[in-house]
């Protein structure tokens, strides 16, 4: 996989981390799975909430990519499977597009 796909690969998902609207049921959850011995304090739960999402984003959007180097038998990476993995995890990002250009000011209020 170039690296270029895994600069953008990884970047869109740092991006869903922050901006996806999935970060509110994370957060919601946050007893669950927060450890007790850290601190509760919310820019701390957030970032762990941001990293779940980003983590989760990058896990979901390579399982395609695996299933096709799985079935193209060859079993090693590729740059069909590096791009894939790219459009699985920009589709994943999908839902983020709105925040993200709430931030900068160029969506709708």
């Amino acid at each position: 996989m170039p690296q270029h796909n895994l600069v953008a690969v990884i970047g869109l998902a740092i991006l869903n981390g922050v901006f996806s609207p999935a970060i509110i049921p994370v957060f919601a959850l946050h007893g669950l799975w927060y450890p007790f011995f850290l601190p509760a304090i919310l820019p701390a739960i957030f970032l762990a909430c941001s990293l779940i999402v980003s983590t989760f984003t990058l896990i979901l959007g390579g399982v395609p990519a695996a299933l096709y180097e799985k079935i193209s038998g060859g079993g090693k990476s590729t740059p069909v499977s590096g791009l894939i993995w790219l459009v699985a995890v920009a589709l994943l990002t999908l839902p983020a597009l709105p925040n993200f250009l709430n931030a900068l000011g160029l969506g709708s209020s």
